[in-house]
């Protein structure tokens, strides 16, 4: 049985305000395949599919759900009204099933139309809406596109059952349609009508293009008999089908969709070709100045030896005639290739803010912004490369400083980072800080390079110094401490019982200091048993050391007598149970509870010697701590909080104390974190803040409320 009308159809995709050339993604017009079921050989379908909730799905879900919607219609048997309910469920079920079983919860809105002789029969779920043009008559549905209530309904993927909405047409010769989301509705009505009673389905997409605003998609057809040629000038949407075709997805009758991972249009240009457009303009410059150059030899050998004045040519044959002759030209070639030079910078950045534009756009592109969170990473991370390679051939470009905000805008907030800005509050010349302390408005840390620890006294509001830091004397390499010697630093420490300031040498010298007017005393520890000594706490008076010990760590725990540690220490982990571990470098408690930390980025958590559940969780896709260089155990009542600091990535980690992940901090300029090592957090008083060491520089950051 032949078609009675067929469709000419158009796309509109805007997106941020610019008109997209490629349809949007899951739209669909596609006449009955030859193996369709009975009763379906005449029938031409049109899918629109959208996104609805919050989560955004890949390009390609949309896509895969138009086509899934395509051919369960056209395997399907009985009425077009079953059909067409059949598929709704089908779709809506498939996406339910795969949201109970997944933590992204994925929502769509769903229309299918089927034009079947002169009847348009129109199924839709979720926020979407249909326009129709016949003899004059503009209908919609729903039939009030202000009516909220009526529009916004139930997505796919909400409820086990969706509500399906339907509705049938009668369609002529000349009859248009519109197949739009909630934009198209945001039109109205009215300026829908004089759109499309445009003289034909171009400047149908014309008007509507100007009527719409920031967002739109839209698929627009009109039906006329098959005997009429369709106009050149109306702009053809892409089949779903063949999208899929072109990028090898074959159509699957589950959920999830697997994302495409690769694709020409996404894929940024080789360097190959990069290269070659340089080489084409550098020859096309040759070429350009060698003609000039052979114009004017030419003019100057016609000027020359044309003449057949006597006096000329006795000039001619003078050795300044001849040098003349013999020098112009060189000199005019050596000008020709110092002005080459001097423009080859220029060109050579114009290049390369091309290519920036280029990854830019592509980017930006819906086909990225739509895709997976690997894809979009991905895209604006080639930008930033491109844009560091231009910044290395001119500084200070705004255009480029701008790009480079918003990629790292897109990536930062993928990654759930927060960007600080980082003040610079103090610096210790030829100093490599290791080791932070904090006690009220005082800092105290550690050069590891001279075996120094220097004081610092904070303002009032924490984000200034009063003085500039000074050394404490006696905690220093070759310092003397009650007439002891002091050696190497291995850490330092808060004792908050006993309200002193501490330092512990690799010899076992314990240098205790008071916080107010730094009086300094020593005292020798008993650590016949010690092997690597790696850093130092107090909890409850207690004196903590953990060893290292040859992979299998041991914290040394030391009880106060009389306010001094002069007993043998007990072992923290005993009759054999000292965990196998390699690497372990920082030591916390909370409350009783032991953490320790490895350079793999491990935290093991203990009670009384048994080991606790401990696990890092909720991290972003890629960014799990892989490896630690200290940690910071915030125990006030409003935070609550782990930080550990991975020197690697110049990032500080945000956890719990069940070490769930709460937040990732990272600074604007990030070369200042390059030698990270440590930080301290005052979260007492309205303003969290955080203060890191890095190099020779101790910065302070404000985390806000």
């Amino acid at each position: 049985m032949p078609f009675e009308f067929e469709a000419l159809v158009g796309h509109l995709y805007i997106v941020g305000g610019r008109s997209i050339s490629t349809a949007p993604p899951g739209t669909l017009c596609e006449v009955a395949p030859k193996k369709a079921a009975r009763g379906r050989e005449t029938d031409t379908i049109f899918v629109v599919v959208t996104p609805a909730g919050d989560v955004l799905a890949p390009v390609a879900f949309y896509e895969q759900m138009a086509q899934l919607a395509a051919q369960k219609y056209f395997t399907s048997t009985g009425s077009v009204t079953a059909g067409l309910r059949s598929v709704i469920e089908h779709i809506n079920q498939n996406l339910y099933d795969y949201n109970q079983k997944n933590p992204k919860h994925y929502q769509a809105n769903l229309l299918c139309a089927v034009l079947r002789g002169s009847d348009l029969i129109v199924g839709r779920v979720g926020c979407i809406a249909t326009i129709v043009q016949s003899s004059g008559i503009t209908t919609s549905f729903p039939e009030d596109l202000s009516d909220k209530q009526a529009l916004y309904t139930e997505p796919l993927g909400l409820q086990p059952t969706p509500t399906i909405k339907m509705a049938q047409f009668s369609v002529n010769n000349g009859t248009r349609v519109v197949f739009g989301d909630s934009h198209v509705a945001e039109i109205g009505i009215e300026r829908i009508r004089v759109s499309l009673m445009s003289i034909d389905i171009a400047t149908v997409l014309a008007s509507i293009k100007e009527a719409a605003r920031l967002q739109l998609s839209a698929l627009v057809a009109e039906f006329v008999p098959p005997e009429l040629p369709s106009e050149p000038t109306i702009p053809q949407a892409e089949s779903t089908t063949d999208i899929l075709k072109s990028r090898n997805i074959a159509p699957r009758e589950d959920l999830p969709i697997k994302i495409p991972t690769d694709s020409k249009r996404n894929r940024p240009p080789g360097r190959i070709s990069i290269v070659w457009r340089r080489i084409q303009r550098i020859l096309g410059r040759i070429a350009l100045k060698l003609a000039n150059l052979l114009r004017v030899i030419i003019r100057m050998l016609n000027h020359f030896f044309t003449t057949e004045d006597e006096q000329n040519r006795r000039w001619l044959s003078s050795p300044l005639g001849l040098g003349t002759i013999v020098l112009f030209p060189f000199a005019v070639v050596m000008l020709v290739v110092i002005l080459w030079l001097s423009g080859t910078d220029t060109s050579e950045f114009e290049i390369c803010i091309e290519e920036v534009n280029s990854r830019v756009e592509i980017a930006r592109s819906p086909s990225i912004a739509n895709s997976d969170r690997e894809q979009i990473l991905s895209a604006w991370q080639l930008v930033l490369t491109k844009v560091s390679e231009c910044e290395a051939m001119r500084q200070g470009d705004p255009s480029l400083s701008e790009i480079r905000r918003e990629g790292q805008a897109v990536i930062d907030r993928l990654q759930s980072v927060t960007r600080l800005e980082a003040i610079p509050l103090a610096s210790m010349p030829e100093a490599i800080l290791t080791k932070i302390v904090l006690e009220g408005r005082n800092l105290f840390v550690l050069d590891q390079r001279n075996m120094q620890v220097y004081h610092i006294a904070l303002s009032e509001d924490g984000l200034s110094t009063t003085r500039i830091p000074s050394p404490i004397l006696q905690m220093r390499r070759g310092g003397n401490a009650s007439g002891i010697s002091v050696a190497d630093i291995v850490d330092i420490a808060y004792n908050d019982v006993a309200d002193r300031f501490t330092a512990l040498d690799t010899n076992g010298l314990l240098i205790e200091c008071t916080v107010t007017f730094f009086e300094c005393s020593g005292q020798r520890l008993i650590t016949d048993d010690w092997v690597e000594p790696v850093s130092i706490t107090f909890w409850s008076g207690n004196l903590y050391v953990l060893d290292a010990f040859n992979g299998t760590p041991q914290i040394w725990r030391y009880e106060p007598s009389g306010g001094r540690y002069v007993e043998r220490p007990s072992e923290y982990f005993g009759g054999g149970n000292s965990p196998v571990l390699q690497g372990v470098n920082d030591l916390e408690i909370e409350g009783g509870n032991i953490y320790i930390l490895t350079d793999e980025g491990r935290v093991l958590k203990y009670r009384q010697g048994e080991a606790l559940s401990f696990g890092f969780v909720a991290f972003p896709p890629g960014e799990e701590i892989n490896r630690a260089d200290s940690m910071y155990m915030d125990d006030t009542v409003t935070s609550q909080s782990l930080f550990v600091v991975d020197q690697n990535r110049r990032t500080i980690y945000k956890t719990s104390f069940s070490g769930r992940f709460n937040d990732s901090y990272r600074i604007t300029n990030e070369d200042y974190f390059n030698l990270l090592e440590a930080v301290a957090v005052d979260s007492t008083s309205g303003r969290a803040l955080l203060y890191a060491v890095s190099g020779n520089t101790v910065f302070v950051m404000e985390l806000g409320e």
